[in-house]
C-alpha cells in the first residue's frame, strides 16, 4: 500500500511520465490505486528498451518511497514487477483500456472512473467529454 498517499501517486505518475519521454514511449493510458497501477502505452519503433525503463521507474519510485514513507524501511522490496502485452486487436485494446479506466470502481475507490483523479480518465473526462463516450460506445 506504498500509494496510499497523493504524494507516493503523484511521484510514480511523474516518475512513470519522466520514463516514457526519455525512452520515447507513449503513455496512452493510466490508472495509479493504493497498491498498483495499470499503463496502456505505445511503444517506439525499437521497444526492446521496456525492460530498462520500467527498471528505472521503480527505481527511482522505491527510493522515493524509502525515504518518504516510514513503513517502507522494515520492507526489502518496494516494487515488485510488471507484465507486459503486445496489444494486436482493437477489441483487446478496449477491453483493457476499459480494464484501466474502470479500475478504481472495481476496487471500491469510487462509485465513477471520472471522480478518480489518479487516472487518465479523470483528466480526458475533464477535456472531453464528448470524445469519452464515442470511444465508450465502440
Amino acid at each position: 500500500m506504498w500509494f496510499k498517499g497523493n504524494e507516493a501517486k503523484e511521484q510514480l505518475l511523474k516518475s512513470i511520465s519522466i520514463g516514457f519521454d526519455q525512452h520515447g514511449w507513449i503513455l496512452e493510458e493510466w490508472v495509479i490505486l493504493d497498491n498498483h497501477y495499470h499503463l496502456l502505452g505505445n511503444a517506439p519503433d525499437d521497444s526492446s528498451n521496456l525492460s530498462g525503463m520500467m527498471q528505472e521507474i521503480h527505481k527511482f519510485v522505491a527510493l522515493w518511497i524509502k525515504k518518504n514513507i516510514l513503513e517502507s524501511e522494515s520492507s526489502e522490496k518496494i516494487m515488485c514487477n510488471y507484465r507486459n502485452t503486445c496489444i494486436t486487436y482493437e477489441a483487446s485494446y478496449f477491453a483493457r483500456l476499459n480494464y484501466i479506466w474502470s479500475n478504481p470502481v472495481k476496487h471500491g475507490y469510487t462509485d465513477n472512473a471520472e471522480e478518480w483523479v489518479y487516472g487518465s480518465y479523470f483528466k480526458k473526462a475533464e477535456k472531453d467529454k464528448e470524445e469519452l463516450e464515442k470511444i465508450i460506445k465502440k
